[in-house]
């Protein structure tokens, strides 16, 4: 009786490990199988994304040397982020910059900049993964509303800035703006308004005899800066809406609608342009004798080009993916 009891626990015992076992097993193969796939697609965009960026890529030089590189890399290491998440993104984005410039060598190679494209990769990843728990109609009306933000900002400056009489007319030149003197009297009297102040801290570094000319261009980018980028932003708006008008009619729902794909693509577009700009002063002689924001803004407008037409590629391609992968992402 003792023997049966016995038999019976070791066979219920064994039985027990055996389910256990074969469980962990079947789990561990299940996430593995998982985590292999994601990083057989990740290398697959990744491959697609160094070989454009080595050989379709079109350079635009700046004083003398590569400044900007337009190429659809993009396009490529933009889905791993969307896909699989920010740590995926970021890899891929870092090892495309880095893999990219030992095929096609140019200039010196600066780590960091790869580190940025890396940090802009997982920021797209923390984006789109924000994104999608919100429907598309919700993120217009905020995207509006920031656009809207951004052209009452632009129209407060310039009316602050006529009222304290440091230029005249639309445009801010050398010929209509005042002195140092006179702006360092308006901050020390307590006249200047916000946007003054703001201008003069942006032509603080402007070399001798060149104040009038940084001041002008500090006030333009606190003015026209800001309302080209929110008119560009409205028109933005305005595209996506006629293709959402036009899936509509079509009768198609997109898995990824334009806004969304642009606004995960776009800012951390602008980012990494912003961050690499500053990198490119710090370790290339060259630049060190230059404005930041005169370099800036010479990178960001054929970024925000570049990533406002990628974003809209991006968002067909991802479509078709998730079609033919049948949802299996």
């Amino acid at each position: 009786m003792r023997y049966s009891i016995r038999c019976s626990y070791m066979v219920t015992s064994n039985y027990n490990e055996l389910l256990s076992y074969t469980y962990f097993n079947l789990r561990e193969l299940f996430f593995l199988e998982k985590n292999l796939r994601k990083i057989i697609i990740s290398a697959m965009f990744l491959s697609l994304a160094v070989i454009s960026a080595t050989f379709i890529a079109i350079d635009i030089p700046l004083f003398g040397i590569k400044g900007l590189e337009l190429n659809p890399s993009v396009i490529f290491y933009t889905f791993p982020a969307l896909l699989f998440g920010p740590l995926y993104g970021g890899i891929v984005a870092g090892m495309t910059d880095a893999l990219s410039f030992f095929l096609k060598p140019q200039g010196s190679f600066i780590p960091w900049i790869s580190v940025v494209v890396f940090l802009g990769g997982v920021l797209k990843g923390f984006i789109w993964k924000g994104l999608k728990k919100f429907n598309d109609k919700k993120v217009r009306i905020v995207a509006l509303v920031i656009v809207l933000v951004i052209l009452a900002s632009g129209l407060a400056n310039r009316i602050m800035l006529l009222n304290d009489g440091v230029y005249k007319g639309y445009i801010a030149s050398e010929r209509n703006v005042v002195s140092k003197d006179t702006v360092d009297n308006l901050i020390e009297e307590g006249k200047a308004s916000y946007a003054t102040k703001a201008a003069a801290k942006l032509s603080i570094y402007a070399k001798e005899g060149a104040y009038k000319s940084d001041f002008s261009k500090s006030i333009n980018y606190l003015t026209i800066g800001f309302e080209v980028a929110s008119l560009l932003g409205l028109i933005l708006l305005f595209i996506d809406f006629l293709i959402s008008r036009f899936d509509a009619k079509k009768g198609r729902e997109r898995k990824a609608s334009y806004i969304k794909v642009l606004i995960a693509v776009l800012i951390p577009g602008l980012f990494v342009t912003t961050l690499n700009t500053q990198v490119l002063i710090w370790f290339i002689s060259i630049f060190n004798t230059r404005s930041f924001m005169i370099m800036w803004v010479l990178r960001i407008i054929p970024s925000f080009l570049s990533h406002t037409i990628q974003a809209y590629y991006v968002a067909i391609l991802y479509d078709v993916y998730v079609k033919y992968s049948k949802g299996k992402i």
